[in-house]
């Protein structure tokens, strides 16, 4: 290491005389309080002097150039006798054979330079007295011996960067230039490819730099939607003007929506929807408006008026017991049962409902029995029940065509052959042939009674 040159340590001084008088003397001017000019106590050994010049009767003037003189002189000779043991030194490390060369220290942007020989990285630095953290980067490895021809030694200090996240503040130890991914995993934070990290992870990072960090989830989640459906109205001869009925209900549909839910810290900050699937189409409602004329009443001619007649007794027979005729109609007298029409009694289970058909609806069904007249086919209606010999049902012909057969849950096999006046009211509407009003009043009124198609123009057994 340099030394420095001891004559940098003599800091030079005013030419300033100094008169030393016997005690209790002194000079016009001068202080009487044993300081001298500059203000500093008399040492004692000088005060012997002067009592001692002042026995003899003699006063001793001393200049400060003198004493600067004699200073010099000793410096001279203390850096005479340091040389000389460089020289000596010198000599023995070249009989000995060992050289030392200059080695350059970068660290922090400052550059040292000192002189080694055949010294490792470490013991060079130990030298130089240069402290190092567990982190800093050496440049060449700590335990490498520096060559002559290339004794640099670089120091790359680490830098400390603040993490800030959702469960606290984090502290990462690296070199200047760390990316903040590098960051991220010294502190020990795993990172997902949709979590919100600022600057980018590709970012290099430098002395108190900050990281925000935001961890971000995503789940998805499944709603059910109604789809409404829609009204079609159609124009019907089959009903006067100003009338309208429902052909058809409407039903809503449903639709099956996926949303990907996306939260910040665990507070929702958006859903978008991914998916749609429609689970259920709607069913339109039809409503059928008439478009024919009502018809113009005739009128009746005025009667004429007649003389009162006397009333005879007649044998009058007893009316016979009725029951309501088909769709809700006037009730009609009950006439016998049909002599036309054999039923065998194993027709009249009720089978199961059948495995291949083209079609289900879900209707409203009533019953109705015998009238003494034909159905609206020209047939004789019948009560049986079997797939083989199906019984008969009244429709309204515009939902289900006539000679169409149907399952009917609770009733089994029947086709379409009659009909009532309830088409034109409720045409979603059946009416199913019982053999005796107590049958018809044991089914009474039945709702959503799921109603099969198994096939169309079919005739009757």
């Amino acid at each position: 290491m340099r030394r420095q040159d001891p004559r940098k340590r003599v800091s030079a001084q005013p030419h300033r005389e100094q008169v030393l008088r016997p005690a209790g003397e002194q000079a016009e001017g001068e202080q009487t309080d044993g300081l001298h000019e500059s203000g500093a106590e008399i040492p004692e050994n000088r005060a012997e002097s002067t009592r001692k010049a002042e026995g003899r009767g003699r006063v001793l003037r001393y200049s400060q150039k003198s004493m600067r003189m004699r200073k010099r002189i000793g410096a001279v000779v203390s850096v005479a006798v340091v040389l000389l043991a460089a020289a000596g030194l010198a000599y023995f490390l070249r009989s000995s054979g060992a050289k030392s060369y200059p080695v350059r220290i970068l660290d922090r942007g400052r550059e040292l330079e000192i002189m080694a020989e055949d010294l490792t990285v470490s013991e060079v630095l130990a030298a130089a007295e240069i402290d190092l953290a567990s982190s800093d980067i050496v440049t060449p490895d700590l335990d490498s011996v520096l060559p002559e021809d290339h004794a640099v030694i670089s120091i790359t200090r680490s830098i400390t960067v603040t993490i800030n996240a959702d469960d606290g503040i984090h502290k990462a130890v690296g070199a200047p230039g760390m990316t903040v991914a590098q960051a991220l995993e010294k502190a020990g934070l795993t990172v997902s490819d949709i979590d919100s990290v600022e600057p980018a992870p590709d970012t290099e990072l430098y002395a108190s730099s900050t990281v925000e960090f935001v961890h971000v989830t995503q789940k998805e989640q499944v709603v059910r939607l109604r789809m409404d459906y829609k009204t079609e109205t159609r124009d019907s001869s089959d009903y006067y003007v100003g009338q309208s009925v429902v052909y058809q209900k409407g039903v809503n549909g449903v639709i099956e929506r996926t949303l990907l839910v996306t939260y910040r810290d665990g507070e929702e900050v958006s859903r978008v929807s991914i998916k749609e699937e429609v689970v259920q189409e709607p069913v339109d409602k039809i409503v059928l408006r008439g478009t024919r004329p009502k018809p113009t009443p005739t009128p009746r001619p005025t009667p004429k008026p007649t003389a009162k007649a006397t009333a005879k007794p007649s044998n009058t027979k007893k009316p016979a017991s009725v029951t309501p005729a088909p769709g809700g109609q006037q009730p009609t007298k009950t006439k016998a049962p049909d002599t036309h029409v054999k039923i065998d009694p194993s027709d009249l289970k009720v089978p199961g409902a059948p495995s291949e058909y083209l079609d289900t609806m879900s209707m409203e069904v009533t019953a109705y029995t015998h009238t003494g007249r034909k159905t609206a086919t020209g047939t004789w209606p019948r009560w049986s029940r079997t797939r083989e010999n199906p019984g008969t049902v009244a429709v309204a012909p515009q939902t289900i065509p006539y000679h169409t057969l149907l399952y009917i849950t609770g009733y089994g096999y029947a086709i379409s052959e009659d009909t009532g006046g309830f088409r034109y009211t409720k045409p979603m509407m059946l009416d199913v042939f019982m053999n005796t009003t107590k049958e018809c009043i044991n089914w009474g009124r039945r709702r959503e009674v799921k109603v099969y198609i198994v096939a169309y123009d079919v005739k009757s057994p």
